[in-house]
């Protein structure tokens, strides 16, 4: 299939917002939804597990603290645990659906380009070392993206930093998810790290208001747990409409 030969049905939009949107259309494809599905089942196992494993052992912790006469200080404390498990969850269940997703998330960016007309890699041989080698350089750019939101969660109690904080902290966030969700694309293009770099930097504005919208979408219950591969797949559609077949490691700038 060549560059001019897209596959019917899909779209190539050329502005971040587009992209995104139609991201999240991409997912009922045949072809893909397996790869969405998958990782998600598997991320969802996992909190079921520990939901479970946290109320059986906070459970059997009150009972070993509260003496009888204080049980009525259970219905205090069990909606405070649910209120911490919720706010665990909203804070760690995206980049463990990163993490869990990266040996699919690679394949989806792969099928996209494909049906796009864009010449991709193919992730061949060991199945198994390939996505453990995926999840470990995942797990290391979401231990990078901690790392670094440290000091930005410090400016929010620096007296007068701390009114900027919250635009530094958007900011931030929106650098990192273009970064995290773009890389899928661009490996698959065979691009290396500093020319995926370049690309990112060409993209200038497009760059944060994709993190920025992704940020937003992470916001909103139950459409978060699709946001994931939707953002690789609006990222794919973003890097498929500006690839150039003549300069086969250029993504150009709008």
């Amino acid at each position: 299939m060549t560059a001019t030969e897209r596959e019917p049905g899909l779209p190539l939009k050329s502005s971040a917002i587009s992209c995104l949107v139609q991201g999240f259309a991409q997912l009922r494809r045949p072809a893909v939804r397996s790869l969405v599905l998958i990782p998600l089942l598997i991320n969802c196992a996992l909190y079921a597990g520990a939901l479970w494993v946290s109320v059986h052992y906070f459970g059997m912790f009150l009972q070993s603290i509260l003496p009888q006469w204080l049980g009525f200080l259970q219905w205090v404390l069990w909606p405070i645990f649910g209120l911490v498990f919720l706010f665990l969850v909203s804070f760690t269940f995206t980049l463990a659906a990163n993490i869990l997703g990266a040996p699919f998330y690679g394949v989806l960016a792969e099928r996209l380009l494909a049906a796009a007309g864009v010449p991709a890699g193919s992730r061949g041989g060991n199945a198994l070392r390939s996505a453990a080698q995926s999840m470990w350089i995942e797990a290391r750019r979401v231990a990078g993206y901690l790392l670094r939101a440290v000091p930005f969660l410090l400016l929010f109690v620096v007296p007068g930093v701390n009114v900027a904080a919250p635009f530094l902290w958007l900011a931030f966030s929106a650098w990192f998810l273009a970064q995290d969700y773009f890389s899928y694309p661009f490996d698959a293009l065979g691009l290396p790290y500093a020319e995926q770099q370049q690309n990112l930097r060409r993209m200038r504005v497009d760059r944060f208001v994709f993190g920025g919208l992704v940020q937003l979408a992470l916001s909103i219950p139950v459409l978060n747990i699709l946001v994931s591969p939707a953002a690789v797949a609006g990222a794919t559609l973003y890097a498929a409409a500006r690839f150039k077949p003549g300069e086969p490691r250029r993504v150009t700038a709008p």
